[in-house]
């Protein structure tokens, strides 16, 4: 069984427990988890390169990462790669391209507020299926 820990020993946890991370070490935890995730910089023992985990119980940034900005940005320097994922009991974890310093406001705004951007953004919101979302225990009793 999966205990609640820190976000470090979270993501400890998800290292130790995937051979995914077998050369990889915690470099250094960060406090920038804007949707309430664990992150951390950690290092590839094997080819010396930083990379980003990053551990959430949604999967939020994996369907952004994935799904949507493949198909609305395409390849763009200021947005990082995705490496690999999965989960670990209820986490959903990325193992991502390190940028390790903040981009130039300039050098993503104009993408994002461009017209054809925003509507490639919205042409494809629209074409997906609503999200299925399991009934609760009262919402089941309803319906009998």
């Amino acid at each position: 069984m999966i205990q609640q820990t820190s976000g470090g020993d979270m993501l400890s946890k998800i290292m130790s427990d995937n051979e995914v991370f077998e050369h990889f070490v915690l470099d250094q935890e960060v406090d920038v988890g804007l949707s309430e995730s664990k992150v951390a910089v950690v290092l590839d023992l094997a080819s010396g390169q930083k990379r980003l985990l990053k551990a959430q119980k949604e999967t939020v940034e994996i369907s952004f990462f994935s799904n949507i900005a493949p198909k609305v940005f395409g390849h763009v320097d200021w947005l990082p790669e995705i490496r690999t994922s999965g989960q670990y009991g209820s986490w959903n974890w990325l193992l991502m391209e390190y940028l390790p310093t903040d981009l130039p406001r300039e050098r993503f705004d104009g993408d994002i507020t461009d017209p054809d951007v925003i509507q490639k953004i919205l042409d494809h919101i629209e074409a997906q299926p609503p999200p299925l979302k399991r009934a609760t225990a009262s919402q089941s009793q309803n319906m009998l």
